[in-house]
């Protein structure tokens, strides 16, 4: 597992315990497949930004505080989860300097 992948599934494992959410209500909240949603807490899928943002609303987060979470990730997945999402990255030193939305 990536260090994205782990503080994320950590935590939202944490926000649905602590909601007695199941999965199936996060997909229904969230308006995300409950296929991707277990995907994703197996870590048998990367979680995309549009993942991240779909979740943020229904678990009372907003994308930045969700983005946050995953800002502990390496930078070449901060960097690759950023691109996925249409934004541009300029890295220096193996650090994320700057980004831009695409357009």
């Amino acid at each position: 597992m990536d260090a994205m992948s782990d503080e994320l599934i950590d935590w939202l494992n944490e926000e649905l315990r602590d909601r007695a959410w199941s999965q199936r209500e996060l997909s229904r909240r969230a308006k995300v497949s409950q296929a991707t949603i277990s995907q994703v807490l197996a870590n048998q899928q990367k979680p995309t930004w549009d993942f991240c943002a779909a979740i943020a609303g229904p678990l009372d987060k907003s994308v930045d505080d969700v983005f946050i979470i995953v800002e502990h990730a390496e930078p070449a997945e901060l960097s690759r989860l950023l691109q996925d999402a249409g934004f541009r990255v300029w890295c220096e030193d193996c650090e994320v300097v700057g980004v831009e939305r695409g357009g």
